[in-house]
């Protein structure tokens, strides 16, 4: 009897992991399929990580499933601390953020690449669509707040346009 019971412990054993495994698969698929966005500034760690984290808090309210990442075209080691107490006040967890380089699978898989006051003429090709430019954004390190507006102005008319674009289709 005992070795039923062992028996029938292992096999639960064995089908909750595989239910688990799944469900862990399946989520790292839907994260893997979330269209994107690319941010990109020329060093990866003010305008464009400011721009990914109010685009994502946007989407979330909006009840969008589409996602932001941050890119640099020479990308610093870290955020600048200004920049990350900034967002931190701001609520945004940056913990984890490592700067990236602007890749051409970043260009060639996203919905929309965004370039905010960089120059991304070398790397548009393949892009699904025009790239964006904001070049009107102040700088951050001297106005959080107007940055921020301005950014947050520019993805809420991007959001916008990309819901309509659902909409559509």
């Amino acid at each position: 009897m005992a070795n039923k019971w062992k028996y029938s412990v292992l096999c639960l054993g064995l089908v909750l992991g595989l239910y688990s495994a799944s469900g862990v698969a399946a989520a790292n698929s839907d994260q893997a399929t979330t269209p994107s966005v690319v941010m990109v500034c020329e060093h990866g760690t003010v305008k464009s990580l400011i721009a990914a984290k109010l685009f994502d808090q946007e989407a979330s309210q909006r009840g969008l499933a589409l996602r932001a990442v941050s890119r640099g075209m020479h990308p610093d080691e870290a955020v600048p601390a200004k920049i990350a107490k900034a967002l931190e006040n701001d609520g945004f967890d940056i913990s984890g953020f490592d700067p990236e380089k602007l890749s051409k699978p970043d260009v060639t898989g996203s919905l929309r690449v965004v370039a905010i006051g960089a120059d991304l003429a070398a790397t548009g090709d393949g892009a699904p669509s025009p790239i964006l430019r904001w070049d009107d954004v102040p700088p951050a390190s001297v106005d959080y707040e107007a940055s921020k507006a301005s950014l947050l102005a520019h993805i809420q008319a991007l959001l916008d346009e990309l819901e309509k674009q659902d909409n559509q289709e």
